[in-house]
């Protein structure tokens, strides 16, 4: 197998290595089926598809009904045989025509009774360490741990498990995740977000670009300069009046931003954490919550 430089995607649960040259094109909603596709310049490359089964699939009767139990070619000359260099508890069929072949392959977690469903596409040879690589390294993420890893569009953030993601916007420049708290319908709310391309438009100090994010009719209580993961950051706390009645007990939306350049990827990096509190709150951001953002990726060879 060649060396390949590796990234680490995690995404609702599902972590999964591959080449750093294929990146995501889709992450599901939370809303959606669980997928995640991978591309490099002109190809897809790996499609992850995962959901929840109430009942325990046979893997091997699903693929010997797909025909793959007798390695055969058909009329278009496509050849579809079992999939033998799969790792343990994965099955699947290899489908090959031409210079490239297609590996669908597929795992059910018990425990979890989740299904999970792996395309891998190889347009011209097959590398098969590298395939059963990527096989194996899909794993889920454990249900008791404190904190959600969540890696993707580079992003790399542990968010406390009580967070859970409402809203994905991957737009050209500018990914933002928004987390919501345990009761949807009102905060803790959790935003992280990063921009691109940023000495092309951040013409003004950094403190007065988050004051352009804060909601209508915010009053910064606090402006300071912090370190945030190595890096020299700025932290505002901030709060504004929401509904009458809130106003009338001295409960404020109570906010607190922070933000940093990296130096190694040049991306601007932002948290805002809001939640509704009493006047004059000390805000911090929620303790579990960590954000990578110069992290090197490993080599495997």
């Amino acid at each position: 197998m060649a060396k390949y430089l590796m990234e680490r995607t995690c995404w609702r649960g599902i972590q999964v290595d591959h080449p750093a040259v294929w990146e995501v094109s889709v992450a599901s909603g939370p809303q959606e089926g669980g997928r995640l596709t991978f591309v490099d310049r002109r190809f897809t490359r790996l499609d992850l598809r995962w959901r929840h089964l109430k009942y325990v699939p046979n893997l091997d009767d699903l693929l010997e009904r797909s025909g793959g139990k007798d390695k055969k070619t058909d009329d278009q000359g496509i050849t579809t045989a079992m999939l033998r260099s799969a790792p343990p508890d994965w099955r699947g069929l290899v489908r090959t025509g031409g210079q490239g072949a297609v590996v669908d392959a597929g795992r059910f977690f018990k425990d979890q009774r989740l299904l999970v469903e792996a395309a891998i596409i190889w347009p011209k040879d097959r590398d098969k360490e590298l395939e059963r690589h990527i096989l194996e390294s899909i794993t889920l993420h454990t249900t008791d741990a404190p904190a959600r890893h969540w890696r993707a569009l580079g992003i790399d953030a542990q968010v406390d498990r009580q967070f859970e993601l409402v809203q994905n916007n991957a737009q050209v420049g500018r990914v933002n995740w928004m987390f919501q708290g345990p009761d949807r319908h009102t905060p803790p709310q959790l935003m992280i977000e990063r921009l691109a391309m940023v000495d092309c438009w951040l013409k003004e100090p950094l403190s007065e670009w988050i004051v352009t994010n804060l909601p209508l009719h915010s009053q910064v209580l606090r402006d300071e300069g912090i370190t945030f993961d190595r890096h020299t950051a700025r932290r505002l706390l901030s709060q504004s009046k929401v509904g009458t009645v809130s106003a009338l007990t001295g409960r404020r939306m109570v906010r607190v931003d922070v933000a940093w350049q990296c130096e190694q990827d040049l991306r601007l990096y932002h948290i805002a954490y809001c939640c509704m509190a009493r006047r004059g709150t000390e805000l911090e951001l929620p303790g579990e919550l960590r954000v990578d953002c110069c992290q090197s990726a490993p080599v495997v060879k």
